[in-house]
């Protein structure tokens, strides 16, 4: 599963990568005075686009890693509730 996701990562990664070498020709035409300002536009939201996905993976981590660290320390607490009531029976 988590291979999975590191492909996944991987692959909106290079397509980003991909986006923004398209759109740095774009910049570089459009401020050339080669294409019109809505080709640039058009190539401008189309890296937008592929940046948004990269935002969310990284916060869908951010938020996965809080939660296993919030059950890393439920279950520490629980060790330590069970280790105390051993030692109040002994």
């Amino acid at each position: 599963m988590e291979s999975v996701a590191l492909e996944q990562a991987e692959l909106q990664h290079r397509d980003f990568e991909l986006a923004k070498e398209e759109f740095n020709i774009q910049e570089k035409l459009f401020k050339d005075k080669v294409t019109p300002n809505l080709e640039y536009n058009r190539e401008k939201a189309k890296l937008l686009g592929k940046e948004f996905p990269l935002k969310n993976l990284a916060s869908s981590k951010i938020q996965n890693r809080t939660f296993q660290t919030s059950k890393q320390k439920e279950l520490l607490e629980l060790d330590n509730v069970i280790a105390m009531q051993k030692s109040s029976f002994l």
